[in-house]
């Protein structure tokens, strides 16, 4: 009894002299929640597509597919009631910045195009898929300098455009270039077709970094991707395309920012569409985590209901990013209250 009564007193005395430090830091190992609404207030389900279309003279039977086959691509942000905007660009709007011999300078054209008479397409456009057929629809008399990327961004930072609030300010930024060419942007006015040893040709990663600055994103965090609907192999564009080019310098964009590259060539253009879709929609919504989980103990909760671990219609862990990405039928609709719970690697401060 004694010796019970010593041990008490010692322990009273060693919590007062803890607490009279200041200095020294507590700790914590208790588990950390992580509690998320995936609601308007939240970036991830806040959507922008531009697409960046070839309005060369090939591109008519290209341009068609895509209209024809938008109904594929739009099906999963309209079930997940996401709050999605869609622009359009071409990939002559380069122009408005420079000019050469082959295509003269131009004003005004990197500005999005509103074939329809509306710029900016959202689940609220009426008649959303004849409106998008009309702006996709860009024609075939554009200029044949194709440079996607420069126009990419010189689209994206048009000030006319950003007057329309596209891009938003924390939304998920989606990009797609649809052409049967290459990417030669360059700050000259020569035309480089097929000059990949050109030095003065601006590097892919100019592109990402330029992209990383636009969306605030990192590479532990980026908040955009660019697919590429092209030519990605010899017999595709023998078969197809005779004057058009693979795309290296755009597929290379593709790779390095988590996109798609798609056939001009594929059977099923509406799967093209459908995959390119689906990815987008994987990736706005991802959820970072505030620390380090131990992956064993993550437990994710929607509406309530636990949801499974894995890659078809539950959730997975990426480390690289600290973040959970969900698939499939997991995906959450808009609104979806969101708890992941874990226990933390490290002991917290």
């Amino acid at each position: 009894m004694q010796l019970n009564r010593l041990l008490k007193l010692f322990l009273i005395f060693q919590i007062v002299v803890l607490t009279a430090c200041e200095d020294i830091p507590t700790v914590s190992i208790l588990d950390e929640t992580d509690e998320f609404e995936q609601s308007s207030s939240n970036f991830e389900n806040k959507i922008d597509i531009l697409w960046v279309v070839d309005n060369s003279g090939s591109m008519a039977n290209l341009q068609a597919n895509v209209a024809s086959n938008f109904s594929s691509f739009i099906t999963r942000f309209k079930e997940k009631s996401f709050d999605f905007q869609m622009a359009v660009t071409t990939t002559e709007a380069w122009r408005e910045h420079n000019g050469n011999q082959y295509c003269a300078q131009q004003n005004n054209i990197s500005r999005y195009r509103s074939n329809s008479g509306v710029s900016i397409l959202t689940s609220n456009t009426p008649d959303l898929e004849d409106a998008f057929l009309s702006n996709i629809t860009q024609g075939t008399s554009g200029c044949g300098d194709e440079r996607a990327l420069s126009s990419m961004i010189a689209a994206l930072t048009n000030t006319d455009n950003s007057n329309l609030d596209f891009p938003r300010d924390g939304a998920y930024l989606a990009v797609i270039v649809v052409s049967d060419e290459d990417d030669f942007s360059h700050d000259g006015g020569d035309y480089l077709w097929n000059d990949y040893d050109y030095e003065g040709l601006t590097p892919v990663q100019d592109f990402v970094d330029a992209m990383d600055v636009i969306t605030g994103s990192s590479s532990a965090r980026r908040l955009y991707n660019v697919s590429t609907i092209g030519i990605f192999d010899d017999q595709c564009r023998d078969d197809n395309t005779p004057d058009g080019q693979i795309a290296v310098r755009v597929g290379e964009l593709s790779d390095l920012t988590d996109g798609i590259k798609a056939s001009v060539c594929a059977d099923n253009f509406a799967e093209n569409l459908e995959i390119i879709g689906e990815k987008i929609v994987i990736l706005s919504s991802q959820f970072y985590l505030s620390r380090e989980p131990v992956i064993e103990s993550i437990q994710v909760i929607v509406d309530g209901t636990t949801v499974a671990q894995s890659s078809e219609d539950g959730w997975q862990y990426i480390a690289e990013s600290n973040s959970i990405q969900f698939y499939g039928n997991a995906i959450p609709v808009q609104g979806a209250n969101i708890q992941i719970n874990f226990d933390p690697v490290a002991l917290k401060n």
